[in-house]
């Protein structure tokens, strides 16, 4: 959402938790931040989704304590037993995976 009424932060830390602008829509999204790469630069770790990115620390703000009620959404995981015939995964081998996957319920099993 917008994060107009939360104060910005001033001496971001790694660890920390933030509301950090995505450039694609221009929406604040709950995060961590993950390092400080430069002066000025955070890079964060959108925790409902999972994805990273590098922002000028002016696109952090300090979140509301009712938005770090909720865990994080996003998991990380794996398939087991799985893995790519190099050391990474081709672009048609990753399309095909989402083909097989997107919108349909997947079980998991949590070791």
């Amino acid at each position: 959402g917008k994060a107009g009424d939360c104060s910005s932060i001033d001496n971001p830390t790694i660890g920390q938790p933030c509301c950090a602008r995505y450039n694609n829509d221009g929406y604040f999204y709950r995060g961590e931040i993950v390092s400080i790469p430069q002066p000025d630069t955070v890079e964060i770790l959108y925790v409902d989704y999972g994805n990273y990115g590098v922002l000028p620390q002016a696109s952090i703000r300090q979140p509301k304590p009712h938005y770090l009620a909720l865990p994080a959404q996003a998991v990380n995981c794996r398939l087991a037993n799985i893995r790519p015939v190099g050391s990474t995964w081709s672009k048609r081998a990753s399309t095909f995976l989402f083909q097989m996957t997107k919108d349909k319920p997947i079980a998991a099993i949590v070791t």
